[in-house]
């Protein structure tokens, strides 16, 4: 079996290649990613970044075919080892995303149907997406039509396809609305202070973390605003060639 990663569920490696072997090579047009400028390359890399981890789940024992009580509210953010997530020039530009992460990550169900963003993330993705022409087309599709939520007191209006707009009075009792209704995860890209917002609320249920092999020696904290310990549960981790660890945590 190869070893291109193992992911650890309960104790247990289990290996992910073999369900690699026959999958469709990705589009050739990945590539474009190594290909963008450096002044882009913050908008885009980490929209793919987090498409690319949203759907990397290994499905575990099946307990139970009843539909959970409530939906998950998921946040992704992808960090350097030393625990910032971008430098301080505002620079997301280390992240090391290979083809076999890609491959990995498009052989998962995809659990997602809601995306929520803060006005800084909203903006660059919002100025991104609805143009965009590299990339795989089934990313671009899904971030242009699937239902999205900004949330941004500033903002007066979102345009991009959609989109809802709330506001930061509102947020709370909004998603605690949308986790109560029928469907999948809500997933939260990126926007890292209203995470920790989300996390005082004691509406995060899962932090989805990638930790890139690389050490910045300065940049942004990860959580800079968070108010607070946060004590958290590790649930599993997946380990790829690259050096790529995926850590999935539930607040204990």
């Amino acid at each position: 079996m190869s070893p291109d990663l193992t992911t650890r569920v309960g104790g247990r490696a289990l290996s992910a290649s073999a369900g690699l072997r026959g999958s469709r090579p990705a589009s050739g047009r990945c590539r474009a990613l190594r290909e963008i400028d450096c002044t882009t390359r913050a908008i885009v890399a980490p929209d793919r970044l987090w498409f690319a981890i949203s759907r990397t789940r290994l499905r575990g024992p099946t307990r139970s075919r009843r539909p959970p009580r409530m939906r998950k509210l998921v946040s992704f953010t992808g960090i350097s080892l030393d625990g910032y997530y971008k430098r301080t020039t505002g620079e997301f530009d280390f992240p090391h995303v290979d083809q076999k992460f890609f491959n990995f990550s498009n052989r998962q169900d995809a659990y997602i149907d809601t995306l929520v963003f803060g006005r800084e993330t909203y903006e660059h993705m919002a100025a991104h997406w609805p143009n965009a022409t590299e990339g795989d087309p089934e990313v671009i599709e899904f971030m242009n039509s699937v239902p999205k939520i900004a949330v941004s007191s500033p903002l007066e209006r979102a345009d991009w396809n959609n989109t809802t707009l709330v506001r930061r009075d509102d947020l709370a009792a909004t998603l605690g609305e949308l986790k109560h209704r029928p469907g999948k995860e809500i997933a939260l890209f990126g926007s890292v202070q209203l995470t920790a917002s989300l996390l005082e609320l004691g509406l995060v249920d899962e932090l989805r973390v990638i930790v890139f092999p690389v050490l910045l020696g300065e940049g942004v904290s990860a959580f800079p605003t968070l108010g607070g310990q946060v004590q958290l549960e590790l649930l599993r981790t997946t380990t790829f060639r690259s050096g790529n660890v995926l850590l999935v945590y539930r607040p204990a």
